[in-house]
């Protein structure tokens, strides 16, 4: 997790996206701003912070100008139960 301000964890768990894929960054199928990180057959989903979208080419989140998402993929709410404070108190990097 780069805690640079750009993505937040919201979930993982085992779940059948991550089986037969190898480790790394993929995107979401529902959202534009959310993308799966699979380590280890886990799958952590996180959520690009504010109106950031995931930019499955550069595999990192950038702005919607920027980033090809169509539909019928929408956004996932940038809502208090969708928000971690993993990064909180913790330095850049």
């Amino acid at each position: 997790m780069n805690c640079t301000g750009k993505t937040m964890p919201v979930v993982q768990g085992k779940t059948s996206f991550c089986t037969n894929r190898q480790d790394g960054r993929y995107a979401s199928e529902s959202y534009c701003n959310a993308f799966h990180h699979c380590i280890v057959v886990t799958d952590h989903i996180f959520r690009c912070t504010g109106e950031l979208q995931w930019d499955d080419k550069k595999k990192e989140c950038g702005w919607k100008s920027s980033v090809r998402c169509g539909p019928p993929k929408k956004m996932l709410p940038n809502d208090s139960k969708y928000n971690s404070t993993f990064c909180t108190g913790k330095p850049d990097g």
